[in-house]
């Protein structure tokens, strides 16, 4: 799992930059749950909008983790991964509502 992760980076047409805040709250989740939703986020960040943006997603590997991810998209080729909250499920059905969730990102549909 972790190769998907390096890939998936390694793959990237653009400058990802992710902050320690992300890192270090990712580290408190359990291993694989934290490559999983890596995974998730670098691959739906392709298609996030320019400026300040905050998105939520579920890892059901995870027992349902519900949570959020905070980015920040200078232009076209350069993004950063800003911070990242576990929420409840309260708080993801908001994402849904509003169209805001990894799932959506990574189908590009916006």
């Amino acid at each position: 799992m972790s190769e998907d992760l390096i890939e998936t980076i390694n793959g990237l047409p653009f400058n990802c930059q992710i902050e320690d805040e992300f890192v270090i709250k990712l580290l408190s989740l359990d291993f694989d749950i934290m490559l999983i939703v890596s995974v998730d986020v670098v691959k739906s960040i392709r298609n996030l909008p320019n400026g300040y943006s905050t998105y939520g997603g579920v890892c059901n590997e995870a027992g349902e983790l519900f949570y959020s991810v905070k980015f920040f998209r200078l232009d076209e080729e350069n993004i950063t991964i800003l911070d990242f909250e576990v929420i409840g499920l309260e708080d993801y059905l908001d994402y849904i509502d509003i169209k805001k969730t990894i799932k959506i990102l990574r189908n590009g549909i916006i």
